[in-house]
């Protein structure tokens, strides 16, 4: 009672408890019914909203700095993670993809961060400056990570995780550290973790040294799922579980919008009126009514979809039409953006059927009743709409809207580029040259251009010179290869420079940190690239290709993945972070 305050009675501080123990672990669907538990349990007992200080405006001008939407589920695990942090020093963000795990726990620190430096205005917090060192456990070998004896000499060679705990555990400066695991939990290297986790908090080296956790340190890990992980490691730890559907696809248009070029700063509500239009519909369909090659979300459809669009803005922006005609063309590319990330997620039956469904859609196709024998699947879309609001637009209904040009009913969306100067859908093949084969070309390097090798190649490029990361999929004998090389070829040699990497089943990440590190030059301390001036694009073939693990990690692919999400890789020999 001296603590928490004569208002805090016995049945409130349990129900607190098992409410912040708990909530962070459950599902979207699960909470409600944990919920209608306590009210059974501890009728009539209301918890008082927490107050955490200056700590949730600070995550929300955290979040107005790193261009995220404010939305009340995405603070809300923000908070429920320092609740977590405040009582663990070992715990897992668990989620799908872009479900806002990263964002989470890097908001959170630099929301304490803040307020810790800013003595003047919280003289009184307890707050401590945060720093993350982040590592990918499978994109090294378990002896890289831990350390490990040379076979030869039996010469100890400490790991980057024993560097990093060890220089950590001497910290001087009092501040809060935390090593973050960014990738794939199983049994086989996070066993050796258990004793940093249970309550001797001690990291036991094969060497024999035993290195003891500091009190500001705390051991996260960021995983997917922990479908892998044995009992002994989830037992230890605290749980905070996010979901895609938390968050919906809004939040990233709204921090998209603020992105797109100034020209357009007078469109956005029309920009965001024909993506809330268009979107939903669109993703249903690509994602509920056709074939997929594999595991595909609303938000990676999203974002492809964003990325694209700010593209083709960019490159109106450069030469733009008469003012009356702007919403035309935006409204044209908007389709185009559509149809590149929703449409080509299938196969080309898919396609055709996706065509005649989204120009229902621009026509206005669509009836409150969703009975219009017109536009097949259009009840099936009313009804996911009914379950799924997130799905539904929230400013207009789409049963009463159009776009303002109406598009052909025979228009191969597919088949035609949109130009945006004219208004108008050009065949792809319009104003190509006509093809001759040199005589000295070797068979297998002869690529005709066909009206699929033009529209791929005009995408890719249009990706690769943003600097987007790209993946290209088909089956075999699709000139995926020819394709990209030709791209990268026709690529300005005073700009771009190209490391290409062909991965097979022995392929190891080591193998292709080396490829790499080999072909990139010292910039400065810890940053290494290509000659100044200049872009690199990698170009791995096969990237599906290395041979999986014991419980399905591919070490190459997660390096990979490391260098696109944390901008580099540690250095195996000295254990420090390259950029």
């Amino acid at each position: 009672r001296s603590i928490l305050g004569d208002k805090w009675s016995e049945d409130l501080i349990v129900l607190s408890a098992i409410t912040d123990v708990n909530l962070p672990k459950f599902t979207t669907n699960d909470i409600p019914l944990f919920r209608g538990i306590c009210a059974d349990l501890f009728p009539g007992v209301e918890l008082p909203t927490p107050d955490y200080g200056p700590l949730i405006p600070t995550i929300r001008s955290v979040c107005d700095r790193k261009n995220l939407m404010q939305k009340q589920e995405f603070v809300g695990a923000v908070v429920q993670l320092y609740e977590t942090v405040m009582v663990r020093h070992g715990l897992m963000v668990v989620g799908e993809t872009v479900s806002g795990k990263t964002n989470i726990i890097h908001s959170l620190a630099e929301a304490m961060s803040e307020i810790a430096v800013d003595k003047e205005k919280y003289p009184d917090s307890d707050f401590l400056k945060t720093n993350i060192s982040t590592m990918n456990p499978k994109s090294i070998t378990q002896g890289q990570l831990y350390g490990s004896f040379d076979p030869n000499t039996h010469e100890w060679s400490d790991g980057v995780l024993a560097v990093i705990y060890r220089n950590l555990s001497r910290d001087p400066s009092g501040d809060r550290n935390w090593i973050l695991f960014d990738g794939p939990v199983d049994a086989v290297w996070i066993e050796n973790m258990n004793t940093v986790l249970d309550d001797n908090k001690k990291l036991c080296l094969t060497s024999g040294e035993i290195i003891k956790m500091s009190d500001t340190m705390t051991m996260m890990f960021e995983t997917e799922d922990l479908e892998e992980a044995s009992p002994a490691t989830v037992s230890r730890v605290g749980m905070v579980f996010v979901e895609q559907v938390r968050l919906g696809w809004k939040p990233l248009m709204g921090s998209w919008l603020n992105t797109i070029p100034s020209e357009f700063e007078d469109y956005k509500e029309d920009i965001q009126s024909f993506l809330k239009f268009l979107l939903p519909p669109c993703m249903f369909f690509a994602l509920k009514m056709c074939p997929l090659p594999g595991t595909i979300t609303i938000m990676e459809v999203a974002a492809s979809c964003l990325r694209l669009l700010r593209i083709f803005l960019q490159f109106l922006a450069t030469d733009m039409p008469q003012a009356k005609k702007v919403v035309a063309a935006l409204e044209g590319l908007t389709v185009l953006a559509v149809t590149w990330s929703c449409g080509v997620v299938s196969n080309s039956d898919a396609r055709s059927r996706f065509t005649a469904w989204l120009l229902d859609v621009c026509n206005g196709k669509f009836t409150k009743d969703g009975h219009d024998t017109e536009a097949a699947g259009l009840s099936d879309w009313h009804v996911f709409v009914k379950k799924s609001p997130d799905w539904a637009n929230d400013n207009s209904n789409v049963s009463e809207r159009k776009l303002a040009v109406s598009l052909p009913e025979d228009l191969d969306l597919f088949g035609c580029n949109f130009d945006p100067q004219n208004g108008k859908w050009i065949h792809w093949m319009k104003g190509q040259k006509m093809f001759n084969i040199p005589a000295e070309i070797e068979f297998s390097s002869i690529l005709v251009p066909t009206v699929d090798v033009v529209r791929n190649r005009w995408i890719l490029e249009a990706l690769v010179k943003d600097g987007q990361n790209v993946m290209c999929t088909g089956d075999t004998g699709t000139a995926k290869t020819v394709i990209i090389k030709s791209m990268i070829r026709a690529l300005d040699r005073e700009k771009y420079e190209s490391i290409e990497l062909n991965f097979s089943a022995q392929t190891s990440a080591n193998m292709t940190q080396d490829i790499v590190d080999g072909r990139l030059g010292k910039r400065r301390k810890g940053v290494y690239g290509p000659p100044l001036g200049k872009q690199c694009v990698i170009f791995v073939d096969d990237v599906n290709m290395p041979k999986k693990e014991i419980y399905g990690a591919q070490p190459p692919i997660e390096i990979l993945r490391q260098a696109m999400s944390q901008g580099g890789w540690y250095d195996r020999t000295e254990t420090t972070f390259r950029n």
